[in-house]
């Protein structure tokens, strides 16, 4: 399963869902989903990109965390 950790990448910098659309362009919908790890049927890498750039991160895996089925048994 994959685990998204922007909602921690943006309580670090204190950023509201509105705050991240206006760094990145994204679409709050989108942001919003991402953010709440809910609905997420998949991401588009240009989306991956804007939010990379935009909260500067260093890696994707700052973004979201592959958890195996074994780890949480």
């Amino acid at each position: 399963m994959i685990e998204w950790r922007l909602h921690l990448r943006m309580a670090e910098r204190r950023l509201k869902i509105v705050d991240v659309c206006n760094i990145t362009g994204l679409n709050q919908i989108t942001v919003s989903k991402l953010y709440h790890g809910k609905d997420v049927k998949g991401v588009d890498m240009n989306t991956l990109e804007a939010l990379c750039k935009g909260l500067e991160l260093e890696s994707i895996t700052e973004l979201m965390e592959y958890i195996s089925d074994n780890a949480s048994k």
